[in-house]
């Protein structure tokens, strides 16, 4: 009778720390959708080129930024892409669509729809899997 209860208090122990889980991604899945939506919320998009490479020593090796190219009102901009990647397979003289801020056209990069999104989208599915798992645990697995 004793392990009983012992299972259950596991059973609901689990299930609280999933449910926990669950809502804490949830929270920051929120949050970095907010941030990310508020930084482009004062993005404007344009057609540019890339007029070249920089690299740069980063925590996993060197990282490449696009030096972007466009011109705005008659007045051109080149700036270097606001992140880095590596591998980034990208020549000087191809052509991108390129969000930049209006306050300031040099803080400017190459859109990209994913990576702006991406946190957001990986944190709701961790949100909705540490759920899942729970009403699994909670119905599903004897004790």
């Amino acid at each position: 009778m004793a392990s009983d209860n012992m299972s259950d208090l596991a059973k609901m122990v689990l299930c609280a720390f999933l449910g926990f889980a669950a809502v804490a991604d949830a929270v920051v899945a929120v949050f970095f959708y907010v941030r990310s939506k508020n930084k482009y919320e004062n993005y404007l998009k344009t057609e540019g080129v890339v007029s070249g490479v920089k690299f740069e020593n980063g925590s996993r090796g060197k990282l490449v930024y696009p030096i972007l190219k466009f011109q705005l009102g008659g007045k051109e901009y080149e700036t270097r892409n606001q992140y880095g990647k590596s591998p980034w397979n990208i020549q000087r003289g191809t052509e991108v669509d390129i969000v930049y801020d209006m306050d300031d056209p040099n803080r400017a990069e190459i859109e990209n729809k994913l990576l702006q999104f991406l946190l957001p989208i990986m944190a709701a599915a961790g949100a909705v899997m540490a759920f899942a798992a729970a009403v699994v645990v909670w119905f599903f697995v004897p004790m």
